[in-house]
């Protein structure tokens, strides 16, 4: 049996049973994340010092648990609400950064299904 893809989104519209969700914060770039249930996928983040990068996760079924798995060094990673989630650098931070997160999720068919993003950041100017 094939596994199912998801999306995350983060800013722009997708199709895979995914709303709109809001644009990529100023001073983060990043883009969306495609996986399968039980995947771990890498994510590559460029931002400015103090900027606050925000992401959006939509899931057919939503999001049973989400919990940090690596704390980042130089910010903080936090959930804002259901699918709302943040990325605080420190302010007058440069250099490299990494945090990791787990979301349980629930199909559209009912299953649970869990993905890990790894998250490698990069910020300068």
């Amino acid at each position: 049996m094939k596994p199912l893809h998801f999306l995350i989104i983060v800013g722009g519209l997708a199709s895979v049973s995914v709303a709109s969700a809001p644009p990529a914060s100023a001073g983060c770039e990043f883009g969306a994340i495609k996986y399968c249930g039980g995947c771990t996928v890498d994510r590559n983040i460029t931002a400015t010092p103090g900027a606050t990068c925000h992401f959006t996760s939509w899931f057919a079924g939503g999001i049973v648990s989400a919990k940090t798995l690596v704390k980042p060094a130089h910010g903080i990673y936090a959930r804002g609400n259901a699918y709302d989630f943040a990325y605080k650098i420190d302010p007058g931070y440069r250099g490299e950064d990494y945090f990791e997160f787990e979301f349980v999720y629930r199909t559209r068919f009912g299953s649970t299904e869990q993905v890990v993003v790894r998250n490698h950041v990069t910020i300068k100017n």
